[in-house]
């Protein structure tokens, strides 16, 4: 049962730390509107803000 615990709070922090990366990589890399492929034909980051 705790290893069922520790696995799921490893995974959250990998998803959070992949999270915040992508973001940092967005805000850091490309301007508003542009368009970051990440991997070509299937993942692109696009910044777009609110407002």
């Amino acid at each position: 049962m705790k290893r069922d615990y520790l696995l799921f709070i490893g995974l959250a922090l990998i998803i959070l730390l992949l999270d915040q990366v992508s973001k940092w990589m967005v805000v850091t890399h490309i301007e508003a509107h542009q368009t970051l492929s990440v991997i070509p034909g299937f993942f692109s980051l696009v910044l777009v803000k609110n407002r």
